[in-house]
């Protein structure tokens, strides 16, 4: 199956391309770990593609259907883990993301099929192009954030200033030098600017396509959870110790407990326990520093 280039993204198609995929699927039982391959190539790289998620179901349907044949069409052998935060707390998306990337490596490792690239993928943010290829390149110390030119901001270059959120892509060795995400935030944003940094600091470098027709995507309009705040000033202010903090917040200090796990013919659910930030005003996000 070749590559299309540009692809239509808009509600009633994305509902057209999940209905094909789950009717493809949706009859397969899957009991434990396995990953999706191409039928006549043996691909050189695996791919862990995790969505920290929750609440979102009609997102998520929209983002399978785009993702099953776009990966497909790149002839990748990859496997998708949704990372599902549990109960109704304030949301945290950086525990989530590590959770969601020790979970893939420990099952990978158990079943000698260990990723070569995690790609960490907000459950809203649509391809619009399948030459945006999902391959990290092993031993580089080049990151891939592959969600550099966005509709919400007009398209325009690296669509938020320096960030580095919607789509970002990790070898292994390069997410255990930066420790993964932060712990630290909780609530809406913040975790994305915190990785910027960590990933400089830490002797990496960015790269995004640079031709943007390539790298656009689609972010669906939805309206922010009300257990997923934001406070400009706090956020902002954690940022600026990102680099001091990197190296004792993320991996090395994640505490989640995994309820438990769901494997489908589409994706894998993961349900987490986050735990609960350590401070009781509703409107503070960031967990103060013990």
């Amino acid at each position: 199956m070749p590559l299309v280039g540009a692809l239509k993204t808009d509600l009633e198609g994305l509902e057209v391309e999940y209905k094909a995929v789950q009717q493809e699927h949706g009859h397969i039982a899957v009991p434990s770990f396995y990953l999706f391959r191409p039928r006549y190539c043996k691909p050189e790289l695996k791919i862990a593609i995790i969505i920290p998620f929750r609440d979102r179901e009609e997102h998520l349907q929209y983002l399978l259907g785009r993702l099953h044949p776009f990966l497909k069409r790149q002839h990748a052998s990859f496997q998708i883990f949704v990372i599902e935060q549990s109960g109704n707390g304030t949301f945290n998306k950086g525990r989530l993301m590590n959770t969601g990337y020790y979970f893939a490596l420990n099952e990978s490792r158990k079943h000698n099929n260990s990723f070569d690239c995690y790609v960490f993928h907000d459950v809203d943010m649509m391809p619009e192009n399948d030459k945006n290829m999902y391959a990290c390149i092993p031993g580089s110390n080049l990151v891939d954030h592959l969600a550099c030119s966005v509709n919400k901001f007009n398209y325009h270059a690296l669509c938020c200033g320096m960030t580095v959120g919607g789509v970002l892509m990790f070898t292994p060795d390069q997410f255990d030098k930066t420790n993964g995400f932060s712990n630290r935030y909780w609530g809406w944003g913040g975790e994305d600017d915190d990785m910027n940094v960590r990933i400089r600091v830490n002797g990496l470098s960015i790269r995004r396509n640079s031709d943007h027709n390539i790298c656009r995507y689609t972010m669906i309009e939805h309206k922010r959870d009300s257990l997923n705040p934001y406070v400009e000033e706090t956020v902002n202010d954690r940022v600026k110790t990102a680099s001091d903090k990197a190296g004792v917040d993320g991996l090395t200090n994640l505490n989640t407990t995994i309820l438990s796990v769901q494997w489908t013919s589409l994706f894998v659910r993961v349900l987490v326990d986050v735990g609960t930030p350590h401070w009781s005003v509703a409107n503070v996000l960031v967990q103060p520093d013990t």
